[in-house]
């Protein structure tokens, strides 16, 4: 039998995403194919780079392997488990340890929390810690992300686009995820935003 070391962190394997449609004039139905027989291997500690045109599925296949959308047909293996064999509650479960970070990050936060709630949310939502460890963790990742903790009370509103999608970053590391997806999250940045945000990543990989 293969140990858990040696077993890839994700593995999938002929996935495929499909929405039915309807004609707004006929109501005839039809099918739209988002992506097909996908299959790809991510190791642990690793990097994996999807490239392709617009429109060609790669959103939509980020939305799949995070499990906010559910693939047609195909296996999507993690850490040696088939999730597509699982139920709701348990999806719910493996949920946490895949995060995606979208590419408009003020879309992704709520502009009525400061920095530090938009932080620890994820630790309120999933009934973690206490109030204290909750923002103890959130002024932790701030700091880790280059966000200094003294921001703590500010606003999405009072921060740039590099600084919002560090924000965004530090919320998705909050529940220590073992799969970080990011899909085209450095494209609304300037070039020395991307440069810094880049860096940022290989560091928290390491």
């Amino acid at each position: 039998m293969i140990g858990q070391q040696q077993l890839p962190l994700v593995r999938v394997q002929h996935l495929c995403k499909r929405y039915g449609q309807r004609q707004r004039l006929t109501n005839a139905k039809f099918t739209v194919q988002a992506f097909e027989d996908v299959n790809l291997t991510i190791n642990r500690g690793t990097t994996l780079a999807l490239v392709g045109e617009s429109g060609a599925g790669k959103s939509t296949l980020a939305r799949c392997l995070s499990l906010l959308e559910m693939p047609t047909k195909g296996e999507l293996w993690f850490e040696g488990l088939n999730l597509l064999t699982f139920g709701t509650r348990q999806i719910s479960v493996m949920r946490r340890q895949m995060q995606l970070i979208f590419q408009d990050p003020a879309s992704a936060l709520n502009p009525r929390l400061t920095a530090a709630e938009l932080v620890e949310e994820p630790l309120l939502i999933q009934k973690e810690g206490t109030r204290v460890e909750r923002r103890q963790r959130a002024l932790e990742l701030m700091r880790q992300v280059g966000l200094p903790p003294e921001w703590e009370r500010k606003l999405p509103s009072e921060f740039s686009a590099g600084q919002k999608q560090r924000l965004t970053i530090a919320r998705a590391l909050t529940l220590r995820p073992k799969l970080l997806i990011l899909d085209e999250a450095l494209a609304s940045l300037d070039i020395a935003n991307q440069e810094q945000i880049l860096k940022l990543l290989g560091e928290l990989q390491a």
